[in-house]
Order: structure tokens, then C-alpha cells, then sequence
């Protein structure tokens, strides 16, 4: 047992350490309970209490949800979650807002919902709904095929097409014609398919024929050319330059190379038309057809807008369909299928964390989580990252720290960084540190710290600062 030992101690404010007597600092105490440490007074004051800015009556729950807004020194509100019921209060406890929604029901509100705000804005996220797509798919589109005339024939040889629908063949033919416009304009004229069967139209060198029934069509064609003149687009193309001029809104061919549909086009008109006619127009790329393409909104983070002062209102956000590829392919967002840990802000991006992985928007397009086309990356695209180590890493927070955005494991630490800006090609997803971590409590910033608790045994809780050493270039996380 020690000895007790007189002296002055000129300064306590150097905190509590756990450390043995004999390696204590003279400001240091073995326990502090409810007190201030001051480097002004030089020593300690009584923690101040709360200040207490109203009461809220009838609000009694096991499990309740807080988070508070400031939107300006006039603005202040709390957003209260349990059972179900969104309330929402402003500073002198009156309640200005209250909405019923199946997404912000779950057992236990206070851990197992998450919520954001940026601007009038704020998202809130259930961390036990799993999310998914909506059972919308992508139409089939017409049933049109279209072949175009890219050579003409100066010694007026034979031209010939077969269209098979169902069980009747029709048969059309040309020939002592020169250029590509008459070519298919004979063409057309030979081919006496019935109207209620199909729609067969000449546009320019391309002719356009359009299924009429639910009987599966069939094209084969010949040309004096080695049959190299009539190009055929019906179902799949081998290359983007087989696609025609002119088709039916909507249409959608697969570019194949006869085993493998690697990319899906569709066929826009000029002129917003969305008829049936054949007309001029562009490709663009596409949902493979029966594919699922739209995220389910129930299940995606929901939000509350502050339309004025004490005026809110709940809004199922419309979040950006896919605009190519299928449903499981390397275009689409981690979070699917699963429940999304936190969501936050960073570089102009929405962050969703969930499982192993971090999911970040658009630059500057919030609801967007889909490349717009499969053949190219641009820097604003939406991009994916894992965390990545010998330990299995689930993320549960996610916290914009310095330039870069820290996120949070039970076993780890990491760093999501892209340097000069943060896009597909430059963004990284990096192991920082590796501190066992308490998930339920977030991050916290505090200047140019940042802190978290790590719980050690069922009686022991440490809270980590976490920060960057210029001199090292290195970020440590210290107890």
C-alpha cells in the first residue's frame, strides 16, 4: 500500500491516466467524476449542467431517435423517431411536423436509424431495411427491324430480302436499280406483307419493318455485294456502325459478337417523337430488356424539407433509373440487396455505407448511382469502393475528416481518398488504422481531431484522437 506524501500540486488539468503512480504527471489524477479540467484556471470546475430549453410532454419510449437541425440562430428543431412516427419540434418544444412511415418503424431507433442534413435537406436511413429494385422492368420495345442499303450497284444486279413471321414467308426483290434509295424503295414495293401483319416503310436507304403480331420474326437477306451491302439490324448487331439511320422509337438492339450482348442500344426520334412511324434519329445506350432498373424508394433513404420556417414536408425521393447494362453487373451500386450502415456528404457526393463497401453519387447529381454508359468513365460518374484487408471489414460510419472521408469498422479504420479530386480513377479505399472500435457511437470531429470509443472488455471504454501528422505525412490514432 502506498504512503501518503505532502506537497503542493500548482496544476490539475491534465486529465486522468491510467497509468501507475510512479509514471503519473503531477497535473494527472487517477479519477475524475463530473468535473472540467481548465488550462485557464489552472486546475478544475464543475461540469455545466444542461440547459434546459423546454419539455416535452406524452413522449415517453424505450428507444427514441434524436437529431437536431440548426439552420440559422432563429432555426433551430429536433427530429424525434420512435415507433414509427416522425415528430418534429422547434426551441421552445413546439411540435411543427409529424408523419407515419413504415421505413422509420424498427425495433430500436436510437441505433438502428441514421440521419444527415445538408441544407434545408435531411436524409434519414434505416439500417435494418435491406434495399432493392422495384419489380418494374425494362420494356422489350417494338419488334422492328431495319435494314439498311450502304452500297449501290452500278451494274444493276439482284437485291433480295425474306421476312419470316410465324409460319408465312414473304419474299422482296430488286434489281436494274443503281443507287441505294431505290434499292430499298423496290424493296419495299416487292415485299407484300398484309398491314395487320407488319408495317413496312422506306426511309431514305433504310428499310424499316415493324411487327405487328406476337409471331417471331426472321430476316435473311442477299445482294450482289457478297451479301455486305444490306446491313441488318434485328434483335443484335456486331458493332455500333451496323445500327441504322432511321427506326421506331424505343427500339432496342444488342451489340454481340455472337455469344456475349455486351451492350444494349436504343433508338431515340428526333423531335421528341414517340410514335410508331419509322423516323430519324439517334442510338443511345440502354437496359438490356427484362432486366429490373429502377430502385425501389421505400427502401432507399428517405427525406424531410424544410419548406419554411416550422413548415416540413416527407418526400419518397426519385432516384436515377440505370441507364445501361443489367441488373448484377459491374455497373451496379454495392448497396443493393443490402442495408445501407450511413449515409453522409463528401466532395459534392452522397456516400451510402453499407456491408464492406462505400457507394458514392454522382458529383454534384445526389440521386444518381448509375454510369450513364457502359463504354466510357467520365470523372463525375458514380464509383463503388471495398474496404479491403485480412480481416472481414463491415462498415457502420462514415465521417468527412480533413480532405479525406473517414469510415468506420469493428476492426478498423479507413480512408477514402482521391487526390486532386476525387473520381473513379483516382479514388482509393485505404486502411488507416486498426483499432478495435465502438460502432454504435460515431466519429466525432473536433478541429482538426477526430474522435471515436473503442469498448475494451464489458468494463473499460477508450476514446481514440484521432489525427495527421504533418511531419510524417501519416495519420495516428492515439488513446
Amino acid at each position: 500500500m502506498g504512503q501518503p506524501v505532502q506537497g503542493s500540486v500548482y496544476r490539475l488539468f491534465q486529465g486522468v491516466s491510467r497509468q501507475p503512480d510512479s509514471l503519473r504527471l503531477e497535473g494527472q489524477v487517477e479519477e475524475a467524476v463530473n468535473v472540467w479540467m481548465s488550462v485557464v484556471s489552472g486546475g478544475f470546475e464543475p461540469r455545466p449542467g444542461s440547459e434546459l430549453f423546454c419539455a416535452i410532454e406524452g413522449m415517453a419510449s424505450t428507444s427514441v431517435f434524436l437529431h437536431t437541425y440548426r439552420r440559422d440562430g432563429d432555426e433551430e428543431y429536433l427530429l424525434w423517431i420512435n415507433d414509427g412516427v416522425l415528430r418534429i419540434f422547434n426551441s421552445s418544444g413546439t411540435q411543427v411536423y409529424q408523419r407515419s412511415d413504415p421505413y422509420f418503424d424498427c425495433p430500436d431507433p436510437a441505433t438502428q436509424l441514421k440521419a444527415v442534413t445538408a441544407g434545408d435537406v435531411t436524409f434519414i436511413c434505416n439500417r435494418t431495411i435491406s434495399t432493392s429494385y422495384s419489380e418494374l422492368l425494362k420494356p422489350e420495345g417494338p419488334d422492328t427491324a431495319s435494314i439498311t442499303c450502304v452500297k449501290g450497284d452500278e451494274t444493276y444486279g439482284k437485291w433480295s430480302v425474306t421476312v419470316t413471321i410465324g409460319s408465312s414467308v414473304y419474299r422482296g426483290s430488286a434489281s436494274g436499280t443503281a443507287d441505294t434509295r431505290s434499292v430499298i424503295t423496290a424493296l419495299r414495293d416487292t415485299l407484300s406483307i398484309p398491314d395487320e401483319v407488319a408495317e413496312v416503310t422506306a426511309v431514305g436507304s433504310t428499310l424499316v419493318i415493324r411487327n405487328k403480331t406476337n409471331n417471331q420474326m426472321k430476316i435473311t437477306t442477299s445482294d450482289f455485294w457478297g451479301d455486305e451491302a444490306l446491313i441488318t439490324a434485328y434483335k443484335r448487331v456486331d458493332t455500333t456502325n451496323d445500327l441504322p439511320p432511321s427506326s421506331v422509337h424505343g427500339t432496342v438492339v444488342a451489340v454481340s459478337d455472337g455469344v456475349e450482348d455486351f451492350v444494349w442500344m436504343e433508338f431515340v426520334a428526333d423531335d421528341g417523337y414517340t410514335g410508331t412511324d419509322p423516323t430519324s434519329g439517334y442510338w443511345k445506350e440502354s437496359v438490356k430488356p427484362g432486366s429490373k432498373f429502377q430502385l425501389d424508394a421505400t427502401t432507399m433513404p428517405h427525406t424531410i424539407t424544410n419548406l419554411a420556417k416550422d413548415q416540413f414536408d416527407s418526400f419518397l425521393i426519385t432516384w436515377q433509373e440505370r441507364q445501361c447494362g443489367e441488373e448484377g453487373d459491374i455497373f451496379e451500386p454495392e448497396f443493393v440487396g443490402l442495408p445501407i450502415q450511413d449515409i453522409t456528404f463528401h466532395r459534392d457526393r452522397l456516400i451510402l455505407v453499407s456491408g464492406e463497401s462505400v457507394d458514392c453519387s454522382k458529383q454534384g447529381d445526389y440521386y444518381s448511382f448509375f454510369p450513364e454508359r457502359s463504354s466510357e468513365v467520365l470523372d463525375t460518374d458514380p464509383f463503388s469502393r471495398t474496404a479491403s484487408s485480412r480481416r472481414v471489414n463491415y462498415l457502420y460510419n462514415a465521417v468527412p475528416f480533413r480532405s479525406q472521408l473517414f469510415l468506420m469498422s469493428d476492426n478498423g479504420q479507413f480512408e477514402l481518398r482521391g487526390d486532386p479530386a476525387l473520381t473513379p480513377k483516382t479514388a482509393t479505399l485505404e486502411l488507416a488504422t486498426q483499432y478495435k472500435a465502438e460502432t454504435l457511437c460515431d466519429p466525432v470531429v473536433m478541429g482538426s481531431e477526430l474522435y471515436f470509443a473503442s469498448t475494451i472488455d464489458q468494463n473499460v471504454t477508450a476514446l481514440f484522437e484521432y489525427y495527421f501528422q504533418e511531419a510524417s505525412v501519416s495519420h495516428v490514432a492515439t488513446n
